[in-house]
């Protein structure tokens, strides 16, 4: 009920940012609030499509913790697009995994996330026309956000904005990658072992001593 009388029932995670700003602490009184801060109705290569941006603000005991913009697809029925390749990603960091059915069908339920897409391999290759189940853009997200913490513990995140290119599926070989930028942050890639960028992200780290903790 919260979201508009969208008539597109398909949904897919486009992308999103987390602001981080004050830390959150055992008996915080924690106060969330939604609104959708953008609507808009948009042609694909597999069809019109509205694209909906819903702005969530977390606050603890008073005081805003953390911003977080959801970037949600709702399409019609068909197949998919399949997205292209992304350019070829410097693996100055690198490392796998195993986007297996049990993986996927762990964080759907994790997440109370029911589409049929991660883990009903029939309904999404018969009905939606991929051609595999579908790797969930939050766990790749997720992924690349603590590839980059367990690299560099010391730090605190800051921001992390990060973008679908294209769907990735169980039976890609899921690399992840990342490079240090210019301003002390990090540039990270899902991808593909044929070098297909599947979700580009960016993560901003608290300057040095700062107290966010």
């Amino acid at each position: 009920t919260f979201l508009p009388p969208i008539p597109f029932a398909r949904r897919m995670w486009a992308g999103g940012r987390i602001d981080t700003f004050h830390p959150i602490r055992e008996h915080d009184q924690i106060l969330r609030r939604s609104a959708i801060s953008a609507l808009d109705r948009r042609d694909g290569k597999a069809g019109p499509f509205y694209l909906v941006s819903i702005l969530h603000e977390i606050e603890a005991s008073g005081a805003l913790a953390l911003r977080e913009r959801q970037d949600l697809v709702f399409r019609e029925g068909g197949a998919a697009a399949r997205g292209e390749p992304g350019a070829e990603v410097p693996h100055a960091l690198s490392w796998s995994v195993e986007a297996s059915a049990t993986l996927l069908f762990r964080f759907s339920a994790l997440t109370f996330n029911g589409h049929r897409i991660h883990y009903d391999r029939d309904y999404a290759t018969a009905v939606e026309k991929y051609p595999g189940l579908v790797v969930h853009g939050p766990l790749q997200a997720l992924m690349l956000f603590e590839a980059a913490r367990r690299r560099m513990p010391q730090r605190r995140p800051a921001r992390f904005e990060f973008r679908g290119i294209r769907p990735l599926f169980d039976k890609d070989s899921l690399t992840l990658s990342g490079r240090s930028r210019s301003d002390g942050g990090m540039d990270l890639f899902t991808g593909t072992a044929s070098g297909a960028t599947g979700m580009q992200a960016a993560l901003h780290w608290q300057p040095d001593g700062s107290s966010h903790g």
